[in-house]
Parts: C-alpha cells; sequence; structure tokens
C-alpha cells in the first residue's frame, strides 16, 4: 500500500512539475 502511494505521490510531483514548467514557458514567452 505505501509502495503504491508513493508511486502516485511521484507521478503527481510530475505532473505537477510539467505543469509548472509549461506554465513558465507561457509567461515567457509573453514577456519576450
Amino acid at each position: 500500500y505505501q509502495d503504491e502511494a508513493k508511486q502516485l505521490f511521484e507521478i503527481a510531483l510530475k505532473d505537477e512539475a510539467a505543469s509548472v514548467k509549461a506554465r513558465v514557458r507561457n509567461i515567457l514567452k509573453k514577456g519576450f
């Protein structure tokens, strides 16, 4: 159970990181 939860948590963090990067990229595009 714990390993599964850890896996889900890591996937969520990766998804969050990807969306944050996309947001930063969009901001940079608008800024320049």
